[in-house]
């Protein structure tokens, strides 16, 4: 993908990105950003952690991944099948995040994008992506930092009449759990989102109770 700042890379934009991109910012151009952190292997597979709006997914598919997407809502699977120009070898189904029907170590790379503040227990999420990725795997995972939240808290009051839900998780237990479970951890941040690039899992089983 050829990035600018202000390339939505024919994504249909939604009423919130129209609001972002009118106060500089553009969360299709920092997940297009996150995948150049990643140096996903071209043409890998690559599981997406709830598909959401589809952007992510969008990205993925621009760069000519083979892309497996999960969200627990069946509406949200049936919005993003109506995406314009999705790869026919673009899977998506329902699943919850925090009990996938993948075996242990079966995936080479998983995204989550702005996924762990949406759920209600987002260690377990964590971990339980940990468990499906490969030993040489990599997680990568991106969460709106404190400037992010603020943006998308202003964005969202407008759009919806309501506050952004933050998530109950700290930053502090998103480290403690990734520094546990992984050798190599790199760090990016954008405008809105911090970025960790986890690879190397240790060989020893993850988990919250460890």
């Amino acid at each position: 993908m050829n990035n600018n700042h202000h390339d939505t890379f024919g994504y249909p934009i939604k009423q919130t990105d129209e609001l972002l991109l009118k106060s500089g910012y553009n969360l299709l151009y920092e997940y297009s950003q996150v995948l150049e952190y990643a140096h996903i292997a071209p043409g890998a597979s690559v599981l997406d952690i709830a598909t959401g709006s589809g952007r992510m997914l969008w990205c993925l598919n621009k760069n000519n991944y083979t892309v497996t997407s999960v969200d627990i809502n069946a509406d949200v699977i049936n919005a993003a099948k109506q995406l314009p120009g999705l790869s026919p070898s673009l899977s998506l189904h329902t699943a919850d995040g925090t009990n996938l029907p993948y075996s242990n170590d079966y995936w080479q790379y998983i995204v989550s994008s702005n996924t762990l503040h949406e759920t209600d227990d987002s260690l377990k999420m964590i971990y339980e992506l940990i468990r499906c990725l490969s030993a040489d795997g990599s997680l990568i995972l991106c969460e709106f930092n404190e400037h992010g939240f603020q943006i998308i808290d202003s964005i969202h009051r407008t759009v919806h009449a309501a506050p952004h839900f933050r998530g109950t998780y700290t930053r502090t237990d998103l480290q403690t759990a990734l520094e546990k479970s992984f050798t190599e951890i790199e760090y990016h941040q954008l405008p809105l989102n911090d970025v960790w690039i986890c690879r190397k899992k240790h060989t020893r089983r993850t988990g919250s109770s460890s």
